[in-house]
């Protein structure tokens, strides 16, 4: 892969980090999740989904042991994991990831490989003499589920001509916050769900959930509306649109 291609992942503590080797290859696969079906008179025929299936990759790349030592494994400067000195950290990041589930964007620079992924399946292995690992991880892109909400409008005849009227609606109970509820955001962001790294405050701000960390000081993580992550908030600072 060309030298200017560079590998990150960034967590849902919106931490990002550049991994020290890229991988020789790359492919992302997706199916149209189409059906073929065969039809008397006819023969075959395809019968169209109503949506794309998730996309897919398989990203195969060496971590070293030693990343102080062999300088010339790195595709930046700098680390971008401070006070990292061994690939044990990044295992231990990927592992981290893959036991609790969590969405990560990974992004290869000066391409179109730019998404948010699960770890499906996550292996490693010691090569080189015991120098370095091979990592393998499957990853799945991961798509927001979040519920539409759609009026309905009823169509009255009055006199002859048809009017448009808005069906009304009883008052709803207040709604419960969960995964994808579109939110209005007054209070301070932080880092991590335990209040660590407090930042900027948010007011009257639309934002999404994407995560929830319960009996947490902040269990709200939010996004803005395009998928850009912001961070923690306690539930005192969010409130259902």
């Amino acid at each position: 892969m060309a030298s200017n291609i560079r590998f990150y992942m960034t967590n849902f503590k919106n931490e990002t980090f550049e991994f020290p080797l890229n991988p020789s290859e790359l492919e992302f696969k997706r199916s149209s999740g189409n059906d073929k079906e065969k039809v008397v008179a006819l023969g075959e025929i395809v019968r169209l989904a109503s949506g794309v299936e998730l996309g897919q990759t398989s990203i195969n790349f060496t971590l070293p042991l030693d990343l102080s030592r062999r300088k010339s494994y790195w595709t930046s400067g700098n680390l971008t994991w401070r006070g990292t000195r061994g690939g044990e950290a990044y295992l231990q990041f990927l592992d981290d990831v893959f036991q609790n589930h969590e969405i990560v964007r990974v992004v290869f620079t000066n391409t179109a490989f730019n998404d948010l992924f699960v770890i499906d399946d996550f292996s490693y292995k010691l090569s080189g003499g015991g120098d370095e690992y091979e990592v393998s991880i499957t990853l799945t892109q991961w798509r927001d589920y979040s519920p539409m909400i759609v009026k309905r409008n009823l169509r009255v005849r009055d006199n002859g001509q048809e009017k448009k009227v808005e069906q009304q609606q009883r008052p709803a109970p207040p709604a419960e916050i969960g995964l994808g509820t579109v939110v209005i955001v007054n209070g301070q962001l932080h880092r991590d769900s335990n209040g660590g790294g407090p930042g900027q405050t948010e007011v009257n701000a639309r934002r999404k959930v994407n995560f929830i960390a319960d009996g947490r000081q902040c269990p709200y993580h939010v996004t803005d509306m395009e998928g850009g992550w912001r961070g923690w908030v306690t539930a005192e600072s969010v409130r259902a649109e």
